[in-house]
């Protein structure tokens, strides 16, 4: 799991990971949609382990936000809410820009990026 919370490869697994989506889905294939649902499916994963295990802040929305992705992608890949392959990249990226913008507010008055435990 340590590899998933390197930020290096986070950045470059999601840059893959968008980039296989958007190549498919512009080929007619859906094979990237499965590989987009899995990269979503082990950060969501993560982000609630972690903020579970160690309280960092911006766990706390990245994780479902990657949930909700993984959820929107599972709608898309079934055929049950298809509005295109770019939303639950929106909303997983969305998430993660929330959690950090949270987090760096948490950071600024309390000094940490750890919540703290009671």
């Amino acid at each position: 799991m340590k590899l998933l919370g390197d930020m290096r490869f986070a950045w470059a697994a999601g840059i893959i990971a968008s980039f296989l989506d958007s190549w498919s889905v512009a080929h007619g294939q859906r094979w990237g949609d499965f590989f987009a649902l899995a990269f979503f499916v082990a950060y969501a994963y993560y982000c609630i382990r972690n903020f579970i295990e160690c309280g960092e802040v911006h766990c706390a929305f990245s994780g479902p936000g990657f949930v909700l992705a993984a959820i929107l992608m599972t709608l898309r890949i079934t055929g049950v809410f298809d509005r295109g392959y770019g939303i639950p990249w929106v909303v997983a990226i969305a998430g993660l820009i929330l959690g950090y913008a949270v987090q760096f507010i948490y950071a600024t008055r309390s000094g940490s990026i750890y919540k703290k435990r009671r």
